[in-house]
C-alpha cells in the first residue's frame, strides 16, 4: 500500500484508509457498509494524529519519504505485525524504564492500522536510540531523556530483517550484538515474566520473622512458588540467586533480600543490562580477566568461553576496590609482599611499637635505601605515620599475606590480585575485608590457565617454581585486560539465568532512587 505523493501528510494516512476500506469494494453490501464506517472514523483518526508532537510529525513524513509512502507492518495486519506491536507495549519485555519512552499505546488506544503503523514506528525508533546511546550515564547517575534514531538508521533495521525473524528476534538481534548481552536480556524476560513486577511487597524487615510460614508467604509473594521442589529447596534457590550461602538459613542477609521488592529487583537489573549495552566491543578482546566486586567473582575468558571462575575478597567500603581496566603484565610466583606505606606507617608501625616480636613473627624486613637494615637499632617510639622513614615488607613463605602468587596489572591504585593465607573469609556471605586488592580463592588454577592459553613456556614448571621459594616474575606477552567492574546483576551462564547481589558500596542507590522517582 502507497501514500500519494506532493499532497498534506495526513491527507496521505486518510487515503490510506479510503484504499485500505476499497480494496475490496466489488464485495456485497455488507462489506460497503463496513467501509464506509471505516471512513466515517477516518476524520476522527487523522484529528487525534494531527496532535502529536511536531517532532514525531517530522520523523514519519522523512521514513515514509523514504519508503515511497509504503506502510512497513501494517499493510496486510500481518500476525506477526500484530504480535510486533504488542511486544513493543510491553516495557518489561523491553527491559527499559516504566514509561521511559514518550511514546504510549493509550495514545492510540482506538487500534485502528494506522495508529498501530505509527505507534510500532515511533516505539521501535526511540528503542534503538535508547539501545545505542544508553539509557543511563553510569558515571554521572543520570538518566538521558530519550530521542529518536534517524529515519536512515530505522530504514537499515527495516532492509536488514531476515525471514527467519520475527520483528521482535530482529530488534533485539539489531541492538544487541553480542551474544552475552542477547542472553542476559533473554534471561530477564523469563525471570520476570515469572516474577511480576506489579505484585505487593513488605516494606520493612520487621514484617520477617523465623517462622517457615511467613518466610515461605513472602518468596509466593515474590514469585517463588512451591512447585512441589518443598519449601527448602525454594528458599535455597532464592539464596543462591541473590549470592548468598545457600544453606537454607534465614539469616540477617537473607531476610534483606527477601524485603526487596521485584520492582527493585526489575530497576537494578535494566541498569545492569544497560551497562553491557555501553560496554564497548573493544574491551572484548580474545581473552581477558573479569572481576565482579558485588558478586565477588572472578572470571577468566578465552575465545567467549569462560575458562575458570573463582571466588574473591575485595575492599572494605572505606578501602573501596575501584573499578578500571589494565593489561596483565606479570605473574609473579613467591612474592615479596611490600607493605603500602599507608599501611606500613599506621597499623604495622602501631603493632611494632606494642610488640616488636611481630617483625619476626610476620617474617617482615625494614629496608631503607633500598637495603635491609637491623631492626634492633630503631628508635620505634621516635616515628610516626608523618614522618616513618622506612619501607617494610613481608619475605616469601606461609606467612606471607600476599599467598604464594599474584597477579600484576600496573594502574595508579595499586591494587592487584593475589592469594591469601587467610582462606577462611571466603566463606563470608559479604567478603569485604581487603585495603582495596583483590583476594583469590584458587589462584594456581587460573595462572595454570592463562600460562596454558598463551603457551607460555613456564605452564607446565608451576610446580618447581613454587618449590623453590625464590620470588620470581613471569612476564606476560600477549594483551590480556583485566577489568575490575560493579555490577549488581549479572548473568549466570551455567544457569542461563539473571542473578541479584548485595550492592557493597551503595554505588548504585542514587541512580535508583532518581529512577524509582521518576517512573515509579
Amino acid at each position: 500500500m502507497k501514500l500519494v505523493r506532493d499532497t498534506p501528510w495526513l491527507i496521505h494516512l486518510l487515503l490510506v484508509l479510503l484504499m485500505s476500506s476499497c480494496s475490496d469494494f466489488q464485495q456485497d453490501n455488507k462489506n460497503l457498509t463496513t467501509n464506509s464506517t471505516e471512513i466515517d472514523q477516518a476524520s476522527t483518526i487523522i484529528d487525534k494524529l494531527s496532535k502529536l508532537p511536531e517532532e514525531h510529525q517530522t520523523f514519519c513524513r522523512a521514513v515514509y519519504k523514504l519508503r515511497n509512502d509504503s506502510l512497513i507492518w501494517f499493510s496486510d495486519n500481518s500476525p506477526e505485525s500484530d504480535s510486533y506491536y504488542q511486544n513493543l507495549k510491553n516495557d518489561t519485555l523491553l527491559a527499559i524504564p516504566f514509561g521511559y519512552l514518550p511514546i504510549n499505546h493509550r495514545n492510540f488506544a482506538d487500534e485502528s492500522t494506522v495508529s498501530k503503523e505509527l505507534f510500532t514506528l515511533l516505539k521501535t525508533s526511540y528503542y534503538i536510540n535508547a539501545r545505542e546511546r544508553g539509557i543511563f550515564d553510569l558515571k554521572k547517575d543520570v538518566i538521558f531523556d530519550p530521542k529518536l534514531t534517524s529515519a536512515e538508521h530505522i530504514i537499515e533495521f527495516i532492509a536488514g530483517k531476515s525471514k527467519k525473524e520475527t520483528w521482535t528476534q530482529h530488534l533485539f538481534n539489531f541492538t544487541a550484538k553480542r551474544s552475552r548481552i542477547k542472553s542476559y536480556h533473554t534471561s530477564l524476560r523469563s525471570f520476570f515474566s515469572k516474577h511480576p513486577v506489579t505484585k505487593p511487597s513488605w516494606s520493612t524487615p520487621e514484617a520477617l520473622q523465623s517462622s517457615d510460614s511467613i518466610v515461605e508467604e513472602r518468596l509466593a509473594n515474590l514469585g517463588f512458588e512451591d512447585d512441589s521442589t518443598g519449601f527448602l529447596k525454594q528458599l535455597k534457590q532464592f539464596q543462591w540467586l541473590h549470592g548468598l550461602n545457600a544453606d537454607g538459613i534465614v539469616g540477617k542477609h537473607t531476610k534483606e533480600a527477601l524485603i526487596i521488592t521485584n520492582r527493585e529487583r526489575y530497576n537494578r537489573a535494566i541498569i545492569g543490562l544497560d551497562n553491557y549495552y555501553q560496554m564497548k566491543d573493544s574491551i572484548f578482546p580474545e581473552q581477558y580477566i573479569k572481576v565482579n566486586i558485588p558478586a565477588f567473582e572472578l572470571s577468566f575468558i578465552h575465545l567467549d568461553s569462560i575458562h575458570y571462575k573463582s571466588t574473591v575478597v575485595v575492599g572494605r567500603k572505606k578501602t573501596a576496590t575501584p573499578t578500571f581496566q589494565a593489561p596483565l603484565k606479570y605473574i609473579v610466583i613467591n612474592p615479596y609482599w611490600h607493605l603500602p606505606h599507608s599501611i606500613a606507617s599506621k597499623e604495622t608501625l602501631y603493632k611494632i611499637k606494642k610488640d616488636s616480636a611481630i617483625i619476626a613473627k610476620k617474617g617482615y624486613e625494614i629496608i631503607h635505601k633500598n637495603k635491609p637494615i637491623q631492626v634492633d637499632t630503631i628508635n620505634w617510639e621516635a616515628y610516626n605515620q608523618y614522618n616513618f622513614p622506612y619501607r617494610i615488607r613481608q619475605r616469601p613463605g606461609p606467612k606471607n599475606s600476599l599467598g604464594n602468587i599474584k597477579f600484576i596489572f600496573p594502574n595508579r591504585y595499586n591494587v592487584y590480585i593475589h592469594d591469601t593465607p587467610q582462606r577462611s573469609l571466603f566463606t563470608k556471605e559479604r567478603k569485604t575485608y581487603s585495603h582495596g586488592c583483590i583476594r583469590l580463592q584458587s589462584p594456581t588454577t587460573l595462572a595454570q590457565e592463562i600460562l596454558k592459553c598463551q603457551e607460555h613456556t613456564y605452564r607446565d614448571s608451576l610446580d618447581t617454581l613454587f618449590n623453590k621459594t625464590k620470588e620470581t616474575y613471569l612476564r606476560i606477552h600477549d594483551d590480556l585486560p583485566v577489568i575490575i567492574d560493579y555490577q549488581t546483576v549479572t548473568y549466570d551462564d551455567s544457569a542461563k539465568t539473571p542473578r541479584f547481589y548485595y550492592d557493597v558500596y551503595q554505588r548504585d542507590s542514587l541512580l535508583l532512587q532518581k529512577v524509582k522517582r521518576k517512573f515509579n
